[in-house]
């Protein structure tokens, strides 16, 4: 009985799916095709499971178990129709009346014999476990045939499939053919063959389950529009039966031989326990040891990370383009490749190509500005050619793709802006990229952001036939992350930062983003590393942290996914120490997450003093999963109150003695400083270490006060 749990979990299951594969096939034949069959499904699981609990033993009239077992078999064979008429043309949404009006009338015909007559059944009950019914004239005909003219539709699919030229679209309609044929055994094994030859009436309901094998594959198959990486597949799966015929024998067999100790349960269940825990733990390192080279790609995505992260951006644009090209196409197996950037104009021109293109695509095209609202980075032609929700700007997008002699390509956005397109060509070996190839452009995204970025903004031939190339990328990159700082301008507020960086190279920064009349976010910190490297991860953690911000309503989740990024990301052994937080001046309220940053002191005229206030963090860049470290504090700001904020370059300053500057030198400054406005203590904290120093600096130092509800005021 308790299978019956089948029955009625199926229409939800069901349902649910196309709901999901809607977003992707709205107002397209195969959204209604779905829609029909999973209707027709639901009602074949539902209706069986009412039949069976509402069967008999030994009862002669039964209408309502013999009304749903008639009307379980109608919708069965009208969602078979309907999927025989999928099939004749899937992938391809051509329009075809006479067969829709052919399958209408067919399902109308099934529903009238089934329901109307007893031709179908006569009677049905149930004695203990096994679902009895009398069978009547048509019973094999309606049983058999929708069942053969699902294999029928499965069949014809299957050849249409192995002609079609694209392979995406091959790849759906065998996804979708091999559902259908999954799903007819399932059934018939579990309705027919098991409760009628092998006398195991208890799985019979298990065959509410066919449809949801049916309704998966159409799923997949309408859903997906990239090649499945088929050699990674089987890879992984031969890694699967390595491990368990390694590691889960074993394991099973210690587990059998505890749960055999009935006398003593406890040692019973510690055993089996702590055999699970071992052999985890064993199949951990094996895998690790062992199967991560025969189960995937990985060594092929961590190489072209690394090798993109020590790109020489010292060698002039053409030069680093074409390293960039000898990296993604060895791996990847393509020569065609094209780099496009924006131009002054806001258009997107070639700025290296292997094809001598000469597109240009405005900066307002529809194409882009699609992909733009979507948040697309990373753009398979498969998923143009295959995802319908591409049809509005699908023939403009394909031209691109035509024009490029592209297979893929890499959109590299800043914000709403589109810096660029890295465009990659057919791959040499006749194949299409895969979901695994998809999965590691988006890997190593964060390091062609820096090179687009250097392409557009840097590599000038002006620029660098004048200036040393390294200060002229970090000069211009200091200056861009401070025109984008939304300043601290508010009635309550005077606030005024320094970021001075030694020889205009270094990881500091800060930013600001005004969130509305009386909320600020900032982030202040310093990204590890030195020179040009320590510059472009500065950048690009910048830039995501906005977008960050513009997504995330959860503010421990900017700090989270900050992490994830430069563990994911940024190279090897990257972290950042700082601070991020808000100001609520209409709550005069300091909030912030202290992710390690060395320096949050603040005065308070009620104690006359300068305290510390950051307490523990946790730099980002180290740990996988952050959250728990993450602590979300709140200071209240009253009348009077100074905030100092600042990196580790000015604690760890030496005078020619070598000493250190330190946290009480810096406490005595902001002391005998804090009387002026925000600019004049920000000024004299540099004015105090630049004199302990003898003017030298060995690291770039960051600077932030405000002083809060203050009757000085900075300079504008």
């Amino acid at each position: 009985m308790g299978l019956t749990i089948f029955a009625f979990l199926a229409p939800p299951i069901l349902l649910g799916l196309w709901a999901r594969a809607r977003t992707r096939i709205r107002d397209t034949a195969w959204s209604r095709y779905f829609l029909a069959i999973g209707i027709g499904f639901s009602v074949f699981t539902l209706s069986l499971g009412v039949a069976y609990l509402a069967a008999q033993p030994y009862t002669l009239e039964q209408p309502l178990a013999l009304f749903f077992t008639r009307l379980a078999a109608a919708s069965a064979a009208a969602g078979y129709i309907v999927l025989f008429r999928v099939c004749l043309s899937f992938p391809y949404e051509t329009r075809n009346r006479i067969a829709d009006l052919a399958a209408a009338a067919a399902v109308l015909g099934v529903l009238a014999l089934t329901l109307g007559t007893p031709l179908y059944v006569s009677h049905v009950e149930r004695v203990n476990l096994d679902f009895l019914r009398q069978e009547g004239p048509l019973y094999g005909a309606i049983s058999t045939g929708a069942a053969a003219l699902g294999f029928l539709g499965a069949a014809v699919l299957l050849f249409r499939s192995l002609a079609m030229r694209s392979r995406i679209f091959q790849q759906q309609g065998l996804i979708l053919a091999l559902g259908i044929a999954a799903s007819i055994v399932l059934g018939y094994v579990t309705a027919i063959r098991l409760p009628q030859v092998g006398r195991i009436g208890s799985l019979y309901l298990v065959s509410t389950l066919s449809p949801v094998v049916v309704a998966v594959g159409f799923f997949y198959a309408v859903s997906t529009s990239r090649i499945f990486a088929w050699k990674e597949v089987a890879r992984r799966l031969v890694s699967y039966l390595i491990l368990a015929i390694l590691a889960g024998t074993p394991v099973g067999v210690a587990v059998s031989v505890f749960l055999m100790v009935k006398a003593f349960p406890l040692i019973s269940f510690l055993g089996a326990f702590f055999s699970f825990i071992l052999g985890a733990r064993i199949a951990s390192a094996f895998v690790n040891r062992f199967l991560d080279s025969i189960a995937g790609r990985k060594r092929y995505r961590e190489d072209l990370q690394s090798s993109l992260a020590h790109v020489d951006l010292a060698g002039g644009r053409d030069a680093v383009l074409k390293e960039v090209h000898g990296i993604l196409s060895g791996p990847l197996g393509f020569s065609d490749f094209t780099v496009l950037a924006e131009d002054d104009e806001g258009e997107l021109r070639p700025v290296y190509s292997t094809t001598g293109t000469s597109l240009s695509i405005r900066g307002d095209s529809a194409a882009l500005g699609t992909l733009t609202e979507r948040g697309i980075t990373v753009l398979l032609k498969t998923d143009v050619i295959a995802n319908r929700s591409y049809a509005s700007v699908k023939k403009e997008l394909l031209e691109i793709y035509d024009s490029l002699r592209a297979e893929a390509m890499i959109v590299v956005r800043e914000g709403r802006e589109t810096l660029g397109i890295f465009a990659l060509g057919a791959r040499l070996s006749g194949g299409d990229y895969t979901s695994y190839d998809y999965e590691t452009f988006r890997a190593v995204y964060g390091k062609l952001f820096v090179v687009l970025y250097y392409v557009k903004n840097i590599a000038r031939e002006s620029i660098l036939s004048t200036v040393d190339r390294e200060i002229a990328f970090s000069s211009q990159v200091i200056e861009s992350i401070q025109e984008n700082v939304d300043r601290i301008a508010h009635p309550k507020a005077d606030a005024h930062f320094i970021a001075r960086s030694t020889r205009k190279l270094g990881g500091d920064f800060i930013d600001f983003v005004g969130l509305g009349r009386d909320r600020f976010f900032f982030v202040v910190g310093d990204v590890s590393g030195k020179g040009l490297n320590a510059s472009m991860s500065m950048l690009i953690l910048k830039t995501m942290v906005r977008n960050f911000l513009k997504e995330e309503k959860d503010f421990l989740r900017i700090a989270e996914r900050a992490n994830s990024f430069i563990k994911e990301n940024l190279p090897k052994g990257t972290f950042f120490a700082g601070v991020f937080g808000y100001f609520d001046f209409a709550k005069d309220s300091l909030y912030f997450i202290n992710c390690g940053i060395p320096v949050m002191q603040m005065y308070s005229p009620a104690f006359n003093t300068v305290i510390e206030i950051q307490g523990d963090g946790r730099v980002l860049g180290f740990v996988r999963d952050i959250r728990p470290y993450l602590k979300l504090r709140r200071v209240p700001l009253v009348k009077g109150s100074a905030l100092l904020i600042s990196t580790d370059g000015i604690l760890e300053s030496e005078s020619l003695r070598g000493e250190r500057y330190g946290k009480e030198r810096l406490q005595r400054s902001f002391t005998a400083n804090r009387e002026g406005p925000a600019k004049e203590l920000a000024e004299g904290l540099l004015r105090d270490l630049l004199a302990f120093t003898d003017n030298r600096m060995e690291d770039d130092v960051t600077i932030f006060t405000l002083k809060y509800d203050t009757n000085v005021r900075s300079e504008a």
